[in-house]
């Protein structure tokens, strides 16, 4: 069952069944996260497990970007995805996948944007906000 921020880093992987409970929905909303990392702890990579759904008008992100440092000393864009806009009906998912520099500091942020209102390929009954759904970090 998802628990909030916790569903992100807890090992679990979700379905693609997105009603399976494991995954996090930010509906007409972007995904904002910082994760602050432990001094003793380095990571190599960074890995987001994302979710597509179009009949049920449950998108992938338009475009999803790594930074590296905080509020104080400002945010170093690190790494940028973008995400081709599906064209039709699509159940999948898809992991995006960031190489980590050695010195990446204590404080990753990850922006995923997403698809403000379901594209027009979509049949939606109205301008129906698209849904963002996350899963994972790994």
């Amino acid at each position: 069952m998802a628990q909030g921020a916790l569903s992100l880093i807890d090992g679990e992987s979700g379905a693609l069944n997105f009603q399976d409970g494991r995954w996090l929905d930010f509906e007409a909303k972007d995904l904002d996260v910082v994760l602050k990392i432990p001094l003793n702890l380095l990571f190599k990579k960074l890995q987001l497990s994302f979710l597509q759904g179009t009949e049920s008008w449950i998108f992938f992100p338009k475009k999803v970007s790594l930074f590296s440092g905080g509020e104080q000393q400002g945010w170093k864009l690190l790494a940028t995805e973008i995400i081709p806009m599906a064209n039709g009906p699509d159940l999948s998912r898809k992991l995006v996948s960031f190489d980590l520099p050695y010195n990446y500091g204590k404080q990753l942020r990850i922006i995923a944007l997403n698809t403000a209102i379901c594209p027009s390929c979509i049949r939606a009954p109205v301008a129906k906000p698209g849904c963002l759904l996350i899963n994972l970090f790994s």
